[in-house]
C-alpha cells in the first residue's frame, strides 16, 4: 500500500488508494457500494495510523537500547 495517498488529503486521495490495495479499476469503485467504499478508507487509515506508531515505538526502542 502507498502510505502517503492514505495521508495525503487530495481530491480522490482514499479512493487512489483502494484501487491501489484491491487492485480495483475507477469502475469497481463507482460500482461499489459507499458504504463499503467508507469501510474501507477507515480500516486503510487505522492501518497507516497504527504501522506509522509501531514505527515510532520500534525506532524509540532502538535508540533506547543503543544508549545502553
Amino acid at each position: 500500500m502507498q502510505d502517503a495517498s492514505v495521508a495525503t488529503p487530495t481530491r480522490y486521495g482514499i479512493l487512489i488508494a483502494i484501487m491501489r490495495e484491491y487492485h480495483w479499476s475507477w469502475t469497481d469503485i463507482l460500482n461499489a457500494p459507499a458504504d463499503l467504499i467508507d469501510e474501507i478508507g477507515i480500516r486503510l487509515g487505522a492501518e497507516h495510523h497504527w504501522r506509522n506508531k509501531k514505527l515510532e515505538f520500534d525506532a524509540e526502542l532502538r535508540e533506547q537500547q543503543r544508549r545502553r
